[in-house]
Formats: C-alpha cells, sequence, structure tokens
C-alpha cells in the first residue's frame, strides 16, 4: 500500500485551491472574503502541511514494514 497517489492528489487538490482562491480576490474585496480567508483558508495550510507529513510516516513504516514481513 502506497500513499503516494494520495499524497499527490491532497498536493494538488490544495495548490488548486489557492490558485482559485487567489481569483476571488479580484472580485470579492469586502469584509466578508477576508473573514473566510481569516476562519477557513488560512488555517488550511498547516492542516495540509500536517497531513503530507504524516502521509508521508505511514508510507516510510508501511514499506518499512513491508520489507520486515519478506
Amino acid at each position: 500500500m502506497s500513499l503516494t497517489v494520495p499524497q499527490s492528489r491532497l498536493s494538488d487538490a490544495y495548490d488548486a485551491l489557492l490558485i482559485n482562491w487567489d481569483h476571488t480576490k479580484e472580485k470579492w474585496r469586502d469584509d466578508a472574503r477576508r473573514q473566510f480567508e481569516k476562519d477557513f483558508v488560512d488555517p488550511a495550510s498547516p492542516a495540509v502541511k500536517s497531513a503530507l507529513t504524516a502521509m508521508s510516516s505511514i508510507s516510510e513504516h508501511l514499506v518499512a514494514a513491508r520489507h520486515a514481513c519478506q
């Protein structure tokens, strides 16, 4: 079991979110946008980074376990 594909999908999805979020800034410039960014977009970055780090660690442990069982 490899987590390479899910890691890549999460990373790509987050990158797409940030790109699309930047596009909203061109049209949506009020306090509601800034509050939404503060409440939802900004907290996503450390959560995604943490998830990617955890997935990488789990993947390494899975590889080690697979080798130990052979």
